[in-house]
């Protein structure tokens, strides 16, 4: 059995390019940023509670100095949200079981700013904050 040696070639693959045609190398950029997003500020979070038992009385909103805020969520820590478009939720939630649990507030702006507050809070089962 002979063996012969091929010579291996290297080849450049141009994108975009038509089959058979010539084309120069495509040149790279840059990722390009939403307009407004480098001096962009993001919105800023209050949340106020109060416990009674296992149900918390919730009050959260969001001011933006430079636009204004599209949509908030609040994550009540224990598998539970509450969202809506615009700048405030007022609302309640009871929990199931006394715990420590952390709401978790995020607020996105009109050019896609994203803010994020937390508070631990202990339930108990009887007034507490």
């Amino acid at each position: 059995m002979r063996y012969m040696m091929v010579p291996v070639l290297s080849a450049t693959l141009l994108l975009g390019s038509a089959a058979g045609a010539s084309a120069a190398p495509t040149e790279e950029r840059s990722p390009t940023r939403p307009e407004n997003t480098l001096t962009n500020q993001t919105p800023w979070i209050y949340i106020n509670y109060y416990i009674t038992n296992f149900a918390v009385d919730v009050s959260v909103g969001a001011y933006d100095p430079d636009g204004s805020v599209a949509y908030l969520v609040v994550d009540f820590g224990d598998g539970a949200t509450a969202s809506v478009a615009g700048n405030e939720i007022i609302t309640q939630h009871v929990y199931s079981s006394p715990g420590t649990y952390t709401i978790t507030v995020t607020a996105l702006d009109n050019v896609n700013g994203v803010s994020v507050e937390r508070r631990t809070l202990w339930v108990t089962g009887r007034d507490s904050t």
